[in-house]
């Protein structure tokens, strides 16, 4: 009872602060609109490189997947500054770039794995141009940096490569003159292996040691140079890398920027109703603690007094006179009224 008193008392005080926190929301709401960013993206199908594509000469995590392997790279290239000023300097077309342009590059790029072979490579900016751009920027810079880096691994690979050659050429050639001088001492061995019906050679003891040594070595031998074959040919070709990366999807100016979130623009109007609401809830409680006036049994007992009884006051009857009466009544009257201003003229 109390509470709906003072509210329909007061309706202009509680609505004030309601409209107020609603056009307080609203104008938060327009002045905190961000700005319109367009987004361009391109997707790269990663397989998992083989010696050709750079296994041999770089370092491939080979128990995740390749798209996973390839955003791990990513991600730590882009946090390196030489690879994030190339990127900005592609950009900006300059080779005067700021701190400020470095860090917009780390925050404006986008990359993660959208399966085992997939990777997307995303960019943000105000401009729908430089989006797509920045999105080229950085698989170009990823490609120079890789192959410059395959290539390097790759020289150092062939010079290895060519040294442990020589030792595993020197190997066979003695493991073959061995096996050759073994057969001219035994000739009825050499007789045997010309016969296809013959075991004696298989079951000769020492023909199979040096056999089993000369295969041993040519193996050995065919390994290194099948590396150093592969090795030589990255050394001599940056396109390696085109083996495993692979951009499917070119990256699009895009057309339309992206979509402000409602969600957060009604939160922020949300957001300025309910603090006119709890403004209004806490005038409501203020004006309750402070009426002090009594309208029922409770009231007394809210101000600390003991209500021994309560006696409903009735208005007495209007008793209806007769008209003589009232006529006389008002003669009477007028007549004692002008007899008290005569007596107080004497």
């Amino acid at each position: 009872m109390k509470l709906i008193e003072i509210l329909l008392s007061h309706k202009l005080l509680f609505a004030v602060p309601l409209v107020l926190g609603t056009v307080g929301g609203a104008m938060l709401m327009l002045a905190t609109v961000p700005a319109q960013d367009y987004v361009s993206s391109a997707s790269v199908w990663i397989d998992r490189p083989d010696v050709i594509s750079g296994l041999a000469a770089t370092d491939f995590n080979p128990y995740v997947s390749p798209a996973q392997n390839q955003a791990s790279v990513m991600h730590e290239l882009l946090a390196s500054r030489s690879f994030a000023t190339a990127i900005a300097k592609d950009l900006a077309e300059t080779d005067a770039v700021t701190d400020g342009q470095v860090g917009t590059i780390r925050a404006n790029t986008y990359i993660w794995p959208a399966g085992d072979h997939l990777l997307y490579v995303q960019f943000k900016s105000q401009n729908a141009l430089v989006a797509a751009r920045g999105v080229k920027a950085v698989l170009d810079q990823f490609t120079l940096t890789y192959a410059k880096d395959l290539k390097t691994k790759a020289e150092q690979s062939s010079v290895f490569y060519q040294a442990q050659l020589g030792v595993a050429r020197e190997a066979l050639d003695n493991a073959t003159v061995a096996l050759q001088t073994f057969l001219r001492t035994h000739p009825q061995i050499a007789a045997a292996l010309s016969n296809p019906t013959s075991i004696a050679a298989i079951t000769d003891p020492e023909y199979a040691k040096l056999k089993i040594a000369q295969d041993s070595a040519k193996t050995s031998y065919d390994k290194i140079l099948s590396s150093y074959s592969q090795s030589v040919i990255i050394s001599n070709s940056s396109g390696g890398i085109s083996s495993y990366f692979e951009v499917i999807d070119q990256p699009q100016v895009p057309a339309l920027p992206l979509a402000a979130s409602r969600k957060l623009m009604a939160l922020k109007l949300g957001l300025g109703v309910l603090l006119g609401g709890l403004t209004a809830a806490a005038i409501l409680f203020w004006l309750w603690r402070s009426d002090h006036r009594v309208r029922t049994s409770n009231d007394l007992a809210f101000l600390g007094m003991e209500l021994v009884s309560l006696r409903a006051v009735k208005s007495p009857r209007r008793r209806r006179w007769p008209r003589e009466f009232v006529r006389l009544a008002t003669a009477l009257a007028a007549g004692f009224q002008r007899g008290t201003g005569a007596a107080a003229r004497y």
